[in-house]
């Protein structure tokens, strides 16, 4: 203690005494007696007055202070597993330790803060934090173990670490790397706390690493869920490192040497920078990624250098490589494959998936092997040749791709009628059935809302097969009751049909497109009453007839031009049995318009009315035969349009039929076969 004093602890007596020395015998100044349970204890001098020892039988660092007569106990920390323990001072507050039993040679601070601090160029063996301790200058050890839930490690700029890791209590990594140096034939082990934060989140800095390398050439191994803030170096020569089931990386990562992925997930995050992430070496092979995830969202996505994730070489994955929304990717261009077994790259409308070559208008190589769910992602300079074609829906092609099939989803929509487009049908219930294009056509099903009869049929997939012209088929049914067809062709790749609307005992034509088009009887051909009963038509070669009690309707900015003939069946009694109808008002788009039927060199017979509206159009060759064949007694009106007829005939047995208030003419014949007809008020003139 000084020049004079001393103090022992005497195991045998659970005593801490004090002796002076007078320069020829010692003399008793005072003792402490019957200190409970003390046993192999060390005891060290920290100043005149203080002294510190280790009772490794209570497990504890204890303090006293000797006033000259008597000592008093300042302090205690229990140290857990301590034993056989040899201690020395190493100022007026420090003092370190040997525990043999744990192989540990520990500091600690008496007093001031909580924290011991461990400075100088410290290179320790075996060494086990138990209470709080920081790290002052770079440092290595061989075992690094944070005890229990109370032990505190503040790590320095350097650490190398030739052991296990093993972290039960609370690491702060203070912005340093650690270096996992174990050399062959040894595996090294990390466990323990090494995340901070969810994995699926960006990590915080308590328990997460931030730079870690692994150098030497002994297998290492992850037995716990990991996470950085700041990069992952695998050097040349390292042994294999084994990645855990979860480890997240906030930096940079770089494999000069062999990752092992085992079952595990890969997150790349980004971290609180926000800042791109590079990564290169060997990412293929037996250094290949199991799941792969992109988290960072720091890219802009399109711009040149505006990605938020580099891949600086080839990179595959054997399991799923996932993207989410606002996430971008940047792939080396060239001769460089990519190659993924699975790929789950979705994002929003608002915020897309990026994907661009390393050098614009060069493209990065892509495999997909096995599962694809890709939506909403803006793609540009990709080849996808040598794998499975990728499909995505609600994407955009930046251009320079090959093997990318970009799909969208379709909505069909529209209303049922009870008559002429006039009265809603108020029942809930009516099935309808959607058939869309040709050979490897869709059949979708839905039904009819109460009070409006309204129907929609959403999410038909734009598998490429879409686009102008497409024929779509839609009906009511499994109803006898309620018979009502409509075809229409579609105007482009992309757009809705809405307004694909059912009147009852109608078959009604029309087309998306409003120039350049028509429908044929080859178009309605496509799909009528020989594949299902409840639609009301045939198409036999290239001809069409229609069932009895139903009237064709050729819908407002449409142009039927059959393309072969056209008969419509009737005598079945009721409105509507037989007729045609030419209409006159708004077509799909809300522009007012008329209808048009191009007849050619075909003929029609009709068996109800023919009602067209004084600007619908009509043509037929000169040749055409138009036979209205009603054996009805009901009176059947024609109301024409300006254009002529070709060859008119009436030939039906009781027949009877009446001109509107409009001229008419044939540009030919004028047959009165059998039946009654009542000439227009103008005129009728024939040549």
């Amino acid at each position: 203690m000084n020049s004079t004093d001393v103090a022992f602890i005497d195991d045998s007596n659970k005593d801490l005494r004090t002796y002076r020395w007078n320069g020829s015998t010692w003399t008793l100044l005072g003792s402490l007696d019957n200190i409970a349970g003390v046993s192999s204890s060390a005891l060290a001098a920290l100043n005149s007055t203080d002294v510190a020892f280790i009772d490794a039988n209570n497990q504890d660092l204890r303090t006293y202070r000797w006033n000259g007569s008597t000592w008093t106990l300042l302090g205690s920390l229990d140290i857990a597993g301590v034993d056989n323990p040899a201690l020395a001072a190493l100022n007026s507050t420090d003092v370190a330790f040997i525990d043999w039993f744990n192989d540990d040679l520990r500091t600690y601070r008496i007093g001031g803060t909580a924290t011991g601090t461990m400075t100088g160029a410290s290179a320790w063996n075996n060494l086990t934090i138990v209470g709080k301790a920081a790290f002052g200058t770079n440092a290595s050890t061989t075992n690094l173990t944070l005890l229990n839930a109370s032990s505190t490690l503040t790590a320095p700029p350097l650490l190398s670490i030739g052991g296990n890791f093993t972290n039960s209590g609370t690491f702060s990594s203070n912005s340093g790397t650690v270096y996992f140096s174990t050399t062959s034939p040894a595996t090294q082990t990390l466990s323990g706390t090494m995340t901070g934060g969810m994995m699926t989140t960006i990590p915080t800095a308590w328990n997460a690493f931030h730079n870690v390398q692994f150098v030497d050439s002994g297998t290492k191994s992850f037995g716990a869920n990991a996470s950085t803030t700041g990069s992952i170096t695998i050097q040349s020569g390292s042994g294999a490192v084994t990645a855990p089931p979860l480890l997240s990386i906030g930096g940079n990562y770089t494999n000069s040497g062999t990752f092992t992925a085992g079952t595990g997930t890969v997150y790349l995050n980004g971290y609180a920078t926000r800042t791109a992430q590079t990564l290169s070496g060997t990412m293929t092979g037996t250094s290949a990624f199991r799941d792969l995830t992109i988290l960072n969202t720091s890219g802009t996505g399109g711009g040149v250098g505006a990605q938020s994730v580099v891949f600086a070489n080839a990179a595959s994955t054997t399991g799923l490589f996932t993207m989410v929304a606002s996430t971008s990717a940047r792939f080396t261009s060239g001769s460089a494959t990519s190659s993924f077994n699975g790929i789950s790259w979705n994002g929003s409308a608002s915020s897309p998936v990026w994907l661009r070559s390393s050098s614009g208008g060069t493209p990065w190589g892509l495999v997909a092997t096995n599962t694809q769910a890709v939506s909403y992602v803006n793609v540009k300079d990709s080849y996808a040749c040598a794998g499975n074609s990728i499909d995505v829906t609600n994407g955009t092609d930046s251009g320079g791709n090959n093997c990318w099939n970009f799909l969208s989803f379709l909505t069909f929509s529209g209303r049922i009628y009870t008559d002429e487009g006039v009265t809603q049908l108020t029942t809930a219930g009516k099935t309808i059935r959607v058939r869309v294009g040709t050979t490897t056509a869709g059949l979708f099903a839905t039904s009819t809302i109460a009070a409006n009869g309204f129907w929609q049929i959403p999410g038909i997939l734009n598998n490429g097969s879409w686009g102008a012209g497409r024929p779509v088929h839609a009906w009511v049914d499994g109803d006898p009751t309620f018979r009502a067809f409509t075809f229409t062709k579609a105007s482009s790749t992309s757009n809705n049909i809405t307004n694909l609307d059912l009147y009852k005992n109608y078959v009604i034509v029309k087309h998306e497109a409003f120039t350049g088009t028509s429908t044929t009887n080859a178009d309605l051909g496509v799909y009528d009453a020989d594949d299902d009963e409840d639609i009301q038509f045939r198409v036999t070669g290239a001809n069409f007839a229609q069932k009895a009690t139903n009237t064709l309707y050729i819908a407002p900015g449409t142009t039927y031009a059959p393309g072969g003939t056209v008969t419509l069946h009737g005598n079945a009694g009721g409105n509507g049995d037989g007729d045609l109808r030419l209409a006159t008002g708004l077509r799909q788009d809300g522009v007012a318009s008329t209808s048009i039927l191009t007849l050619g060199n075909n003929s029609i017979a009709i068996a109800g009315n023919w009602f067209a509206s004084s600007t619908s159009i009509f043509t037929s060759s000169v040749n055409a035969f138009i036979d209205f064949n009603s054996t009805s007694t009901a009176q059947k009106s024609i109301i024409a349009t300006s254009s002529p007829f070709g060859y008119l005939s009436f030939n039906g047995s009781g027949g009877s039929w009446t001109f509107g208030a409009n001229a008419a003419t044939t540009s030919t014949h004028f047959e009165l076969n059998a039946g009654t007809v009542i000439a227009p008020s103008i005129s009728l003139s024939w040549r």
